[in-house]
């Protein structure tokens, strides 16, 4: 069997000449070093201030699916159990099941 690979040139025109991003405002950002970005980094980097976090006490949208265990619908609330049998069979197993951590633990639209 042949080993043939592929040689070529490939160009890829970018969207601007500018840097998008401010240097002087997200050095941290720039060289690289993300474990020692800032919040005021991050929030020029984002484009507005970064969210509180802090639960409503209201499920929306944007909620992660381990926060239907204080929802007011029981079919949410009895997924929510289907969920956590799954994540803590697949736990004791020693083989927890990335996908049910991906879902109980993410949140869904991610929408502003």
């Amino acid at each position: 069997m042949a080993d043939i690979r592929l040689t070529g040139m490939l160009t890829v025109k970018g969207t601007t000449e500018e840097e998008p991003y401010p240097n002087a405002e997200m050095t941290s950002y720039m060289n690289g070093l993300i474990g020692k970005i800032s919040d005021q980094e991050y929030e020029v980097l984002l484009g507005y201030p970064i969210p509180n976090g802090k639960w409503r006490g209201r499920l929306d949208i944007n909620d992660a699916i381990c926060q239907m265990y204080y929802a007011k619908s029981g079919l949410a609330r009895w997924v929510y159990r289907i969920l956590t049998n799954k994540k803590k069979k697949s736990e004791e197993k020693g083989k927890p099941d990335l996908n049910i951590l991906f879902i109980i633990c993410h949140s869904g639209g991610l929408q502003r």
